[in-house]
């Protein structure tokens, strides 16, 4: 019954709204062009703005529901519940189709153990329905115990307040402590068809950002089935990546800094555009091969969720101002959208996709490189974009930029090389070292005698 009233609230124009929040929010993260992955999970992303709409300063939710609602007005309590039982109903649904594969998700708002409290009603009720666990911060098993949540054991790489035991005498880092932190964490794997994967060797690539550097990729191959949909894109090419499920799908637009997108109708136009294209169609481009670098991993750092809001949404300010986030922190908290010395972001996320059966970058001692005499292949040895969609809703369920896929270690060896030549290519590593090292020593040399001179006169 709860669903049957989320679908009937829940309209198009919803689903549209989301689409061009999230993708607004995207553009906003990935502005910096810089050389790492950033990865959003729209549902968790729209649950983020669902909470503090509800909970968050007056002024802070009226700019946040311009972005939720499609009549903007501020969320009531009887709208958060189809809103909230609406994103469940679509995690749900993608845990589902994503088989094989797998989709997770998580929500917790971490609190600082000097400063806890009691919530109101419609504050508790906002965190229930959204799927948001409260948990208050342990000094002597907090990291582990995260460590755990997330179901991975290594380092966290979530940003805790600057002094998460004890209070501080610092006035904005005390503000800073009264705030609660918002941890997201999602985890989504492809599952790619595995008759298309050369499960047998990994290949070297050289992947061109800002400079170049040599990495590893995979090689998906169609043999004897038809070929990749794929369409040519005025900076690159669009990409459909064959998966076991109807419902959701895989894309992968080349070049994606060259691209000239600005808002999500583009998106939605161009998913269109490639779904309906067969070989007939003029726009088509027959492609057999694939070479994609490999991205899994862990992030190195959480994205700080709070500073994409804060840029991509204007009139935001209030929320991240004293007592911004309203019943969700003790009176006189400051929620921050910055990290420096004295404070900590207050939303955090770590969003993770891996494609099924591709290798763990540890297990790799041998790559190939890619034969220059293949026909009718694709390398994506740029920033490129990776879009997982639900075919249902019509809406993203992640947007990705890849830019910083795995490197070539020194333990890969390159298969077919002469040994002789890789021990020559490793020496002139060591030569150039040696040289900058060289460099560094003759210059310090040359500025000692310089203020011994100087003294001395």
């Amino acid at each position: 019954m709860a669903n049957k009233e989320a679908s009937a609230f829940v309209t198009e124009r919803h689903v549209q709204l989301w689409t061009s929040t999230a993708f607004r929010t995207f553009l906003s993260l990935v502005g910096d062009r810089g050389r790492h992955n950033d990865i959003i999970c729209v549902p968790q992303l729209l649950a983020v703005i669902a909470l503090l709409s509800e909970v968050a300063d007056h002024r802070a939710r009226v700019a946040l529901n311009e972005y939720l609602q499609p009549n903007a007005k501020a969320a009531l309590p009887q709208q958060i519940s189809p809103i909230s039982e609406y994103l469940r109903s679509w995690e749900e649904f993608a845990e589902t189709a994503a088989k094989p594969g797998s989709f997770n998700s998580n929500r917790r708002l971490l609190i600082h153990p000097m400063y806890t409290k009691s919530y109101g009603f419609e504050t508790f009720m906002a965190l229930k329905y959204l799927g948001i666990e409260m948990k208050i911060f342990e000094p002597q098993s907090g990291i582990s115990e995260l460590i755990a949540w997330i179901r991975r054991s290594c380092r966290i790489p979530y940003e805790l307040w600057k002094n998460p035991e004890s209070k501080s005498a610092d006035l904005q880092m005390t503000n800073n402590q009264k705030c609660p932190i918002l941890l997201l964490a999602s985890h989504f794997y492809i599952p790619m068809s595995t008759n298309i994967l050369d499960v047998n060797h990994v290949y070297l690539m050289n992947f061109k950002d800002r400079e170049e550097c040599e990495v590893v990729a995979c090689r998906y191959w169609c043999r004897d089935m038809p070929p990749f949909r794929c369409i040519s894109l005025p900076s690159g090419f669009m990409i459909t990546l064959p998966t076991f499920c109807d419902d959701i799908a895989a894309y992968c637009v080349s070049n994606v800094d060259e691209s000239s997108f600005k808002d999500a109708k583009e998106l939605t136009d161009l998913v269109a555009a490639i779904r309906a294209t067969d070989e007939q169609n003029c726009s088509f481009t027959p492609l057999t091969e694939l070479y994609m670098p490999l991205f899994c991993g862990l992030p190195t750092k959480a994205t700080n969720i709070a500073d994409i809001l804060a840029k991509s949404i204007p009139r935001i300010d209030k929320l991240f101002q004293p007592d911004g986030f309203g019943d969700l922190g003790i009176p006189g908290h400051e929620a921050s959208h910055a990290v420096s010395t004295r404070l900590t972001t207050s939303i955090q996320c770590i969003d993770r996709i891996e494609i099924m059966h591709t290798p763990n970058p540890v297990d790799i001692t041998l790559v190939k490189r890619i034969p220059r005499e293949t026909e009718q292949h694709a390398l994506l040895d740029r920033p490129f974009l990776l879009i997982v969609w639900d075919n249902i809703r019509n809406a993203p369920l992640y947007l990705a930029r890849i830019a910083n896929p795995v490197k070539k270690t020194e333990k890969m060896k390159v298969d077919g090389m002469d040994p002789t030549k890789e021990i020559s290519i490793e020496a002139r590593k060591m030569c150039s070292s040696i040289r900058k090292i060289g460099g560094w020593l003759h210059s310090t040399f040359r500025k000692g005698i310089g203020d011994t001179s100087v003294k001395t006169s």
